[in-house]
Parts: C-alpha cells; structure tokens; sequence
C-alpha cells in the first residue's frame, strides 16, 4: 500500500495512524482468504507498507482457490483514515454572501435530515437544477419528500450528504448500505458516489450473496455487475449449491433467472449444462 500526497505538497507531509488491510483472495472459499491488517503512518522516508510472506508457496495450487484458472493471484486492498483535501469538494467557488437556506429531507423513518442548499447546488447538478428553478416543487417548500423511497433511510441519506462534504463513502461492510446509497446515487445523478459504492460493493461480493446483488444490480453495467457475472463463470458449481434461493429468485427476478440460463447453455461442460 503506498500513499500519493495531492500535487505540490512538499516534503515534509505525513499520513498519521493509517489503518489497512490486505487480503490474499480466495475464488473458492471466501473463509480461506488471508488478510493481515496493520496502522502505520505514512511519510516521505516510509510511504510504502505490506507484507511478503501472507500466504505460503505450498498453498498456492488452484485446488486451493488461491490461483485463478490462468495462475494468477488476486489481492485486495482496503485504507481507512487518509485525511481529505479541502479543495476536492468543490467548494472553492462558494459564494458565503448568499443567504443560509435548508433543504429538509423528509424520511419515512423521524426525525428528518437538514442540508446546506447552498452546498447543494454548488456540489450536484441534480439538486443546483431542483434548487433554482421556479417550476421544482422543491425549490418552493424547501423540502424533499423521499418517504416514498425505501432506499432513503437515515443511514443512506446521511451517507450521501456526508460525501457531498467529503467525497469520501465507507460502507463499513454494509451490504444494504451500498446499495441504497448505489441507488440513491443514481437518482441524485452524483457519479463519483455510485462508483464509490459500487467499488464497495465488489469488495463484499460472495458466493452467498452473489443472487442478491445481481437482482440489483442486473444491466446496471457497473463493475460489480461484472464481478458477480464473472464470479459465476469461474466457480462451476455455486448455483446449484445456491438451489434453495434459485426458487425465490425465479419467482420475483424472472429476467435474471432467465439471463442465468442462458449462461449455462453457453458454457457446456462434458455434453452437459454447467450448472
């Protein structure tokens, strides 16, 4: 893991108390996965960290599941605590003489959640056109009704507010989470925080819950989309060890249960279907 200061930082910065992880990945068996964990604080003199010896030469056989069809290793990686550089926000151009107004989000779940519009408009182009135009019911009652929205909960909402501030999303191992805050992303026409999701979602993809994010994620033509397809296509056997779940899922995602066929039938394996 090394840390890249923002341009034109000078010599002398450091990263305090920077917690990461490393993960050796397992296709196989996600419980078999090596991860090794550690805080260090990055500098000029140390700006790189990691280990050499998290997996054995003697396990890496494909039977294992550490090695891919084509020999290759997989690692992830995951850091918590870098400090976020002001500027990124896109707040250089805030105009602070404009009066304070906020935009209450109405929530199925009390109480509701008060936003800076100002901040608003100056971060997203969904919310600077809802904002000023006189045609936005919004724009007129100072409110946004999202009780309607089972994505919107308190956590998810707060989640996309807190990256309009930060540009910085952490799911914190939240399945759920991503993908309310994948969704409302998308509504909310904010790129950078779907792609922040949606890397956090391919992160927590496994076997067990590979179905349940394809039904979400079905044509969204995200990398965690490609992640789950790609997933099926290597382990040969996860939809019949997922047999009870293929019941429900024909039942309510027909349209992916019939993309799951038809994956099959291309991929024959000795005169049979692959699954």
């Amino acid at each position: 893991v090394e840390v890249i200061p923002p341009p034109g930082w000078l010599d002398d910065w450091s990263c305090k108390d920077i917690w990461f992880m490393i993960t050796v990945v397992n296709s196989k068996k996600k419980e078999k996965e090596v991860q090794k964990t550690e805080t260090h604080t990055f500098t000029p003199r140390h700006n790189d960290r990691g280990w050499h010896e998290l997996v054995h030469v003697d396990e890496l056989f494909a039977e294992c599941g550490f090695l891919d069809e084509g020999d290759d290793l997989h690692f992830r990686a995951e850091v918590r605590g870098l400090p976020w550089n002001a500027g990124r926000a896109g707040f250089n151009q805030m105009d602070f003489s404009q009066e304070l107004k906020a935009l209450t989000f109405r929530l199925s779940e009390d109480p509701p959640l008060f936003f800076d519009q100002r901040l608003l408009i100056q971060r997203s182009e969904f919310f600077q056109k809802m904002l000023t135009s006189s045609t936005w019911q919004e724009a007129k009652s100072g409110e946004i009704d999202l009780r309607g929205d089972r994505d919107a909960t308190h956590a998810s909402v707060t989640a996309v507010l807190q990256f309009l501030l930060t540009d910085h999303f952490d799911a914190a191992g939240d399945l759920q989470l991503a993908l309310s805050v994948r969704s409302l992303a998308d509504r909310f026409c904010i790129a950078e925080l779907g792609q922040s999701a949606d890397m956090a979602l391919k992160y927590m993809l496994t076997e067990e819950n590979v179905l349940t994010l394809l039904s979400q994620l079905l044509d969204s033509g995200s990398e965690a989309e490609e992640a789950c397809w790609q997933m099926l296509e290597n382990n040969k056997g996860l939809l019949l060890r997922q047999e009870l779940a293929l019941d429900e899922l024909v039942v309510q995602h027909p349209k992916l249960a019939k993309r799951l066929i038809l994956l099959g039938q291309k991929s024959p394996r000795c005169g049979k279907f692959r699954w």
